[in-house]
């Protein structure tokens, strides 16, 4: 490599030259050139300033041992802080879940709080909110719940793994989860709580509630709450999939709470490159229909797109117990994702029933109000069969799940379950 004088030294050398030229019958050249650099210069990483800009999410699965783990309600805890030095809150954290006792299904444990907590009343999204003062903020334990859709084992990993993708991380082995996840005491014996504290960066999410899941306040809103959510957590723990309406009168706004955006299409799933085949049943696609993301939790998913509008199908089962069952709570939960509030007598004016396969059913349809800045809409529909319950729903942009009125009603339609549903 040719070597590069200083500047100086260079027209010192120049000087010397031009000289001892002079005279040998040539005129005296000069040469410029430009050797590019061969390293970059280094960053300085600030590691203090990268450690304050991490999220820790403190997180417990509670349920009871049951002999089938499928007839159990799990109860999710879930905080979401800013930053190292969190010692003090873990400690608290764990007091608290300490003096966790269930009190059968379809009620909400109690619990005993530490000194300075604060619990506001349950919301559409949430069993509870623990308000906790931290460093001059406020942070939020959200609780919620769902019943057991799947054994102990897989049932957890399906929520860690939507956890850790809200935290923007890679998913968990099964193995790397049983080597991070810790069991708890609590103050039941007959009781298991699984705890697990992730690091991340928490996935902002446009138009959410800012401390929704536990974030401190002035964070970033996030998607999620848990199953705490949607981001389906498929969905928010205690939320379950909606029900839609064919000709349905739509739900009139009223004063909206903070909405819980629709998860990003694609996101927290496999995006699936053909048509949903689902076992359990089966369904003609409406044209325009497209794959969409499929996961543990869905049976069957589609994307609708037009232009910048989109909006996203799923399907999905579970256990018929408890608020899950419930019509009027689940339009209640769904009202609240597209910013209605909505008393259970507006909830039963508005249902409309229909039938699935042979089987009675209920719709809705919940569109957000103008107010909003980009407003959203849900269509869909609920039906028993056996001991589940199947949840068909269109979330997305509001204008684009009108106009999906017809062909989300031939959906419905078409819907035959093994058997005829009978």
């Amino acid at each position: 490599m040719r070597p590069v004088c200083p500047g100086w030294l260079a027209l010192t050398l120049l000087a010397a030259i031009v000289p001892a030229l002079a005279g040998c019958g040539e005129d005296p050249k000069v040469t410029t050139y430009e050797t590019p650099a061969t390293e970059k210069f280094r960053t300085v990483v600030d590691v203090a300033e990268v450690r304050a800009g991490t999220d820790h999410m403190l997180a417990a699965i509670i349920a009871e041992k049951a002999a089938d783990p499928q007839q159990s309600q799990a109860w999710f805890f879930k905080l979401v802080a800013r930053g190292e030095g969190l010692d003090p809150l873990r400690k608290s954290f764990d007091e608290f879940l300490s003096t966790v006792k269930l009190n059968g299904a379809g009620k909400t444990p109690s619990w005993t709080l530490p000194e300075g907590w604060g619990e506001k009343p349950a919301s559409a999204m949430r069993v509870a909110t623990i308000e906790i003062p931290y460093e001059g903020k406020t942070l939020e334990l959200a609780v919620s719940s769902l019943p057991l859709t799947a054994d102990w084992e897989e049932f957890r990993k399906v929520n860690i793994d939507r956890w850790v993708g809200q935290m923007q991380q890679s998913k968990l082995s099964a193995d790397e989860i049983a080597k991070l996840v810790k069991e708890k005491p609590t103050a039941d014996d007959a009781v298991q709580a699984t705890f697990i504290e992730l690091i991340g960066v928490m996935q902002p999410m446009s138009g959410a509630m800012p401390g929704v899941g536990g974030m401190p306040a002035g964070h970033p809103p996030v998607a999620g709450a848990d199953s705490s959510s949607t981001t389906d957590a498929e969905m928010p723990a205690g939320t379950a999939p909606a029900a839609a309406a064919p000709n349905a009168p739509p739900v009139a706004a009223t004063t909206p709470p903070m909405r819980q955006p629709m998860p990003p299409m694609g996101g927290g799933g496999t995006p699936a490159t053909e048509m949903p085949k689902p076992k359990e049943f089966t369904y003609t696609p409406p044209e325009g229909w497209q794959p969409g993301v499929m996961s543990s939790m869905r049976t069957a998913a589609f994307n609708v797109v037009d232009g910048d509008q989109k909006a996203e199908v799923t399907v999905m089962p579970f256990p018929a117990t408890g608020m899950m069952g419930d019509p009027v709570a689940q339009a209640q939960r769904w009202a609240g994702q597209v910013g209605l509030t909505m008393s259970p007598d507006e909830v039963k004016a508005a249902s409309k029933p229909l039938q699935i396969s042979g089987a009675d059913g209920e719709s809705f349809e919940l569109l957000g109000p103008d107010s909003e800045a980009k407003p959203m809409g849900i269509l869909a529909a609920m039906v028993k069969q056996g001991d589940m319950v199947w949840f068909f729903k269109m979330t997305g942009d509001r204008t684009l799940v009108e106009a999906q009125r017809e062909p989300f009603n031939k959906f419905i339609e078409s819907i035959k379950f093994a058997g005829d549903g009978k």
